[in-house]
C-alpha cells in the first residue's frame, strides 16, 4: 500500500516536472486580437511574418467573448498583439487590468495606436508611460510627407503620410538600413522627460507636428512638435517584459508594406519603405528574438590573483580578479557580447571600488583585475547594466573582506621603521653614556 502510495507521488511529481520544463520552454504562444475580419487581409504579410518566425499564432476578433489570457490561474498565451485600436474593449473576458497583469508576468504585448483610438487603448498606453495626443489629432508634415501612386491605395497629397527616416540601433533592428524611410499615418505619442522604462524607436520629422483635424495648432497648448514626437515607442519594465506601442495601423498593412512612393522634400521615389523589416524586427524584439542577455551562474567568477583560488573572504588589500561570461540572445542563437560600457562595484553600503569591465578579445566574458581596499566588512560584487534595446543585468555577489590575522602580519612593518630607529638610538645611547660615566671621570 505504502510503496503504491509512493509510486504514485513520483509519478505526480515526474509529470508536474515535465510540465514545467514543457512550460519554460514553450514561449511561442500568440494571441493576436483584430478589431475585424479584415485585418486578417490587409495586414496577412506581418501576421505571416510572425508565424514564419516560428510563433503559434491564434486571432480573435475584439468582440469575441471566448478569448481568454488566463484559465485557472494559468497563462494560455506568451505574447499578445493587439491590432484593435478603436475597439471598445479587447475582449469581453479581459480589459486593461488584465493586460498590465500580464506584463507584470513577463509576458510582452504589442497593440497599436490610431487617429480616433479608443479609451482602452489611450489607457494602456498610459499605464506603460507612454502618453498618445488626442483622439482626434494625428501626425502631419507639409515637407516630408509621401506621395504615392495612386494604383497603390496612397494618395498623391496628403501631408498626414509621414515618411520617417530610421535610426536603427543593432540590439532591436541589427542595424538595418535599407535606405527607405518609413511610411506612417496615425496618432503621435510623448514620453514624460524623466521616463526610464520607455525609449522611441521611430521618430518624427522635425518638420512634424501633432494637430486635430478642426484646430489650428497656434491654439493648442504645449503641441507635440518634430522630434519630440515618437511615432513608435519601446517599453521594457524592470522584469524584462516587453511593451510595443506603434502610433499607426496602417504602418503594418500590406498596402504600406509594399507602396511605391516619393518623398515630397526630397524629390527622391522608393520602390518601397522599410516598413516590412522595420516593423518585423521591432516584433521579434518585443517577443524576446532580440536584445536578451543572458548570464549563467557559473559564468561568474571571482578569485585572488596570487593564490587563483576563491576564498571565502578576502583579505584588505588582495589582488581580485572578476570575471562574467555575457551571451547575446538574437534571432534564437547565442552569440558572445560585446560591449565596453559596462562596470562592475565593489560596494560596502557605498561603492568603493568602481571600475570598467573589459571584454575579451573573442567577446563574451567581461573581466576586471583590482585591489582590494584597506576596509574590511561585508562586501559585495554589484554589476547593473541597463542599455536601451537590452534586457537588463543584475548581479549581485557577496565577498566579504577579513583583516590580517595576528600570523600574516610581516615582521617588520615599514610604517614603524621610525619607532625602530628610536628604540635602537636610545638603546645605544644608554650603552654610551654608562661606558664614560664609569670609566671615565
Amino acid at each position: 500500500m505504502f510503496a503504491f502510495g509512493r509510486n504514485l507521488l513520483r509519478l505526480i511529481f515526474a509529470l508536474s516536472f515535465a510540465t514545467a520544463i514543457s512550460g519554460a520552454e514553450s514561449g511561442n504562444r500568440v494571441l493576436a486580437i483584430l478589431e475585424d475580419e479584415a485585418l486578417k487581409v490587409s495586414h496577412k504579410e506581418f501576421l505571416s511574418s510572425v508565424v514564419e518566425a516560428g510563433f503559434e499564432v491564434t486571432t480573435g476578433l475584439s468582440r469575441d467573448g471566448s478569448l481568454r489570457l488566463k484559465e485557472w490561474d494559468e497563462w494560455l498565451f506568451d505574447h499578445l498583439i493587439i491590432l484593435a485600436p478603436r475597439a471598445i474593449e479587447f475582449s469581453r473576458a479581459f480589459g486593461v487590468k488584465d493586460v498590465l497583469e500580464f506584463v507584470d508576468s513577463g509576458r510582452n504585448v504589442l497593440f497599436t495606436g490610431d487617429v480616433g483610438f479608443s479609451s482602452k487603448i489611450g489607457e494602456l498606453a498610459q499605464e506603460c508611460g507612454v502618453d498618445l495626443d488626442g483622439e482626434d489629432t494625428q501626425v502631419l508634415d507639409h515637407l516630408n510627407f509621401a506621395q504615392g501612386s495612386g494604383d497603390a491605395g496612397l494618395p498623391d497629397d496628403d501631408s498626414a503620410l509621414i515618411a520617417a527616416d530610421t535610426s536603427p540601433t543593432d540590439a532591436i533592428t541589427g542595424g538595418f538600413d535599407s535606405g527607405a524611410p518609413v511610411l506612417f499615418r496615425g496618432v503621435a505619442a510623448t514620453l514624460p522627460p524623466d521616463t526610464e522604462l520607455a525609449v522611441p524607436a521611430l521618430l518624427a520629422p522635425s518638420t512634424s507636428y501633432s494637430s486635430g483635424q478642426k484646430e489650428k495648432l497656434s491654439s493648442v497648448k504645449d503641441p507635440a512638435i518634430g522630434r519630440d514626437i515618437s511615432l513608435v515607442t519601446l517599453v521594457q519594465a524592470r522584469n524584462n517584459a516587453r511593451v510595443s506601442i506603434f502610433g499607426s495601423l496602417e504602418m503594418l498593412s500590406d498596402a504600406f508594406f509594399n507602396a511605391k512612393f516619393k518623398v515630397w522634400a526630397s524629390g527622391v521615389s522608393h520602390d518601397a519603405p522599410a516598413n516590412r523589416e522595420f516593423c518585423f524586427k521591432t516584433a521579434m524584439w518585443t517577443f524576446q528574438r532580440r536584445g536578451v542577455l543572458v548570464v549563467e551562474d557559473d559564468r561568474i567568477k571571482h578569485w585572488e590573483m596570487s593564490s587563483k583560488a576563491t576564498p571565502e573572504m578576502y583579505r584588505i588589500n588582495d589582488d581580485i580578479h572578476f570575471e562574467i561570461g555575457v551571451s547575446e540572445q538574437r534571432d534564437g542563437k547565442k552569440i558572445p557580447f560585446k560591449a565596453d560600457d559596462v562596470q562592475l562595484e565593489y560596494t560596502m553600503m557605498d561603492p568603493h571600488i568602481r571600475t570598467n569591465l573589459l571584454p575579451s578579445k573573442e567577446g563574451g566574458v567581461l573581466s576586471a583585475d583590482f585591489k582590494a581596499p584597506d576596509v574590511y566588512g561585508v562586501f559585495k560584487f554589484v554589476m547593473e547594466y541597463r542599455k536601451p534595446g537590452y534586457s537588463y543585468i543584475d548581479i549581485v555577489r557577496q565577498a566579504p573582506i577579513r583583516p590580517f590575522r595576528h600570523n600574516e602580519f610581516g615582521r617588520f612593518l615599514v610604517s614603524a621603521y621610525p619607532y625602530y630607529v628610536s628604540c635602537f638610538s636610545i638603546m645605544i645611547g644608554f650603552f654610551v653614556l654608562g661606558f664614560f660615566f664609569l670609566y671615565h671621570k
